[in-house]
């Protein structure tokens, strides 16, 4: 059964996640804010945190043996697909590799992923959700919108019971059938897949056609001389023509 700690303000869920995380608390224990004052995206970039959204963490434990924590932002990408199918049509979100979820082409939510091993036996990852419902930053790199701004009005309330649902079955799925029992639904709702994509690495940038995701959730990449790269991480920018 899931443990929730509602927030009026903290400086990240992910931050509060970890240290309770470290400090043995059980597994599937939610922390929920109305206001961050230091949330974070991947490659600590800032996340606007103002109330209105929804800013949730969880500490998920009992990984099954042999699987990649990363695994666990598809199954997010997939529940919170399915919980915002509540209220929009389907062919209007789209999951971005590996971990933003669109609303019409824009950013609508963001995955973080935090693994901890502590080197013990049972290894536990701290999973962070942002999903702009009354507002989104504007004047960025990647444009963003708000559900607010699509017609939409929503709570952070309804959109965690809706989300965390979802969250629940497909979690199931993967713990039972590892990643494969998500590649159908990833391969159809993924953006961007058999188009041709910049794709930002820490060191470099390389550009291609976006071929597949393979059997592991790395990013198949079909570059211009015909070398294929496997790629775990990074920021994918969608390349027109």
């Amino acid at each position: 059964m899931a443990q929730i700690t509602h927030l009026s303000e903290t400086v990240s869920t992910n931050a509060d996640a970890l240290q309770a995380g470290r400090e043995g608390c059980a597994d599937n224990s939610w922390f929920i804010a109305d206001r961050q004052t230091g949330g974070r995206g991947r490659r600590g970039r800032v996340w606007v945190s103002e109330p209105g959204n929804l800013y949730c963490s969880v500490v998920l434990r009992h990984l099954p043996p042999g699987r990649s924590a990363a695994e666990m932002s598809f199954v997010a990408a997939l529940a919170l697909d399915d919980a915002l199918q509540t209220w929009i049509a389907p062919d209007r979100l789209a999951i971005k590799w590996p971990n933003d979820l669109l609303l019409d082409g824009l950013k609508l939510a963001g995955i973080l992923l935090e693994s901890q091993t502590d080197g013990d036996d049972d290894p536990w990852v701290v999973l962070g959700l942002g999903v702009n419902i009354a507002h989104h930053p504007k004047d960025v790199e990647r444009p963003a919108t708000s559900l607010s701004a699509a017609g939409l009005t929503l709570t952070p309330a309804q959109m965690f019971n809706a989300f965390s649902s979802c969250f629940a079955r497909w979690r199931s799925r993967w713990h039972e059938a590892g990643i494969s029992a998500l590649h159908p639904a990833l391969r159809q709702r993924m953006v961007g897949i058999g188009q041709n994509i910049l794709i930002r690495l820490n060191d470099r940038e390389l550009e291609g056609r976006f071929e597949r995701i393979d059997d592991f959730g790395a990013l198949v990449l079909l570059d211009h001389s015909g070398e294929r790269h496997f790629i775990t991480a990074g920021d994918v920018f969608i390349k027109n023509g």
